[in-house]
């Protein structure tokens, strides 16, 4: 029982005994008297009823408006996470959208090396040479336009990292593949041919890699 409750019983006795005191009062001043404060405590008590119950229900309403203001303040907090992870999902697609043709790019390069035929007797050596030339030519364009895209530092760090290998990889493959037609003698041309092999495999298993971690990331 509350304190409140126990002094509004009391308040209430003590009316009650003042009434019966008044009926039991002699004399027109005593009687008078008598109802005058019992009619006082009378009305105190009801003021002090009326108080009480209204303090109850202010109360129950700040309660309630509390809990809705925690609940809106909830469901705000719920809608910015939910734009957040919105936005930072259209953020992850637009760098996928770049990422992707990086990754094919070099996957194409790499695959053009590991089976290119370096001794094509249907071309010239000129054309040859103009070739080997051109396949550097892309992949240092292509790294170049890799290296200008912004990623976030958490936009797939171990994609990232290997496509990053892959192009160095390419880039050596391309540059062996180019000094390929400036060997002295067979023998460096053999040791050549099979470095750009190695180097472009190498290259073209990173680009793998990194595409099946794009696609493990969609999934």
């Amino acid at each position: 029982m509350s304190i409140e409750i126990l002094l509004l019983g009391i308040a209430c006795s003590l009316t009650l005994l003042a009434y019966m005191i008044a009926i039991n009062a002699h004399g027109t001043t005593r009687l008078s008297l008598s109802y005058f404060l019992a009619t006082l405590m009378l009305a105190g008590n009801v003021w002090g009823v009326i108080h009480y119950v209204n303090a109850g229900q202010n109360n129950h309403k700040m309660q309630e408006m509390k809990r809705l203001e925690a609940e809106n303040r909830l469901a705000e907090e719920k809608i910015l996470e939910q734009q957040r992870s919105l936005k930072n999902k259209e953020k992850m697609i637009g760098m996928v959208a770049l990422f992707n043709p990086v990754i094919a790019t070099g996957t194409g390069l790499a695959s053009s090396m590991i089976n290119s035929n370096f001794q094509d007797e249907a071309l010239e050596v000129d054309a040859l040479i103009g070739r080997a030339v051109e396949c550097r030519k892309k992949v240092e364009k292509l790294k170049e336009e890799y290296q200008n895209i912004q990623f976030s530092d958490s936009f797939l760090p171990d994609a990232r990292k290997e496509v990053d290998s892959a192009l160095q990889l390419l880039g050596e493959a391309a540059l062996t593949y180019r000094n390929y037609y400036n060997a002295e003698d067979s023998h460096q041309e053999l040791m050549r041919e099979q470095l750009v092999r190695k180097k472009a495999r190498l290259a073209y298993q990173k680009f793998k890699t990194a595409s099946d971690l794009v696609s493990a990331l969609k999934n």
